[in-house]
């Protein structure tokens, strides 16, 4: 064996017994030796771990905002994240910048609740509409993602598209799909319409005010042109 490795091995074991045989000599600190460049003399280096610090637990305080901030009556804060500035994020930045402003939002939302209960002012409530402008942005630019990745494996945005649906008084409406808890044919309150012989009378009201709200409409417009020619003879009426 080389000089070098029984130098080391002695300080080793010497540790190792220092600590009571305890095998944490490795998490505390190594002892290597490396070649000078000056010569061929070898020297201690003592090579610590990474500094590492955990995360300070508030409790409830974290439904809070900093104590500095109580007493102000004006607290500057930044704009929203951009469209632009969020593109150029990665999936996992993304990810991590929504749980950010998920909480600033509910410390937001707490302040504001605790300013009301004591009768004061709430300093600077923009922030709240800042916050969720950011998470709105977000939302958008994770909505573009999934389209570009569902086009480009499947060819269709994965989008639940709309669809005409006839709703509970027998009207035609477009309806966006969304998650229940049971499905159609199992839900017999929804199966229970309001469709019937008596329902013809109110589909019928409801012609008729539709049908006003047009003749309305191009009464005004017929008004508006006839004003305007009154006012300016060289107008051309197609155009107008």
């Amino acid at each position: 064996m080389s000089s070098r490795f029984l130098w080391a091995l002695k300080i080793f074991r010497s540790n190792l017994s220092s600590t009571g045989g305890c095998y944490s000599i490795f998490n505390q600190y190594r002892s290597v030796l490396h070649k000078n460049h000056t010569g061929d003399n070898y020297q201690n280096e003592i090579l610590c771990r990474s500094f590492s610090t955990s995360r300070n637990q508030l409790d409830l305080m974290e439904f809070f905002d900093d104590k500095k901030n109580w007493e102000k009556e004006a607290i500057q804060c930044g704009r929203p994240w951009t469209h632009e500035e969020l593109r150029i994020k990665s999936t996992v930045d993304l990810h991590k910048l929504w749980y950010v402003l998920l909480k600033e939002r509910n410390v937001l939302l707490t302040m504001e609740a605790e300013y009301k209960r004591l009768h004061e002012l709430f300093p600077a409530p923009e922030r709240i509409f800042k916050v969720e402008e950011s998470m709105e942005n977000l939302q958008e630019i994770m909505a573009e993602r999934d389209r570009a990745y569902n086009y480009l494996e499947t060819g269709e945005s994965g989008e639940r598209e709309p669809y005409i649906h006839m709703n509970r008084m027998g009207r035609m409406v477009k309806r966006t799909p969304s998650e229940h808890h049971l499905p159609r044919w199992m839900n017999s309150k929804f199966s229970r319409r309001l469709i019937g012989p008596w329902i013809n009378e109110f589909r019928r009201l409801e012609r008729e005010k539709l049908m006003k709200e047009s003749r309305s409409k191009d009464v005004n417009k017929h008004r508006y042109k006839k004003r305007m020619m009154e006012k300016f003879p060289h107008l051309d009426v197609e155009e107008l």
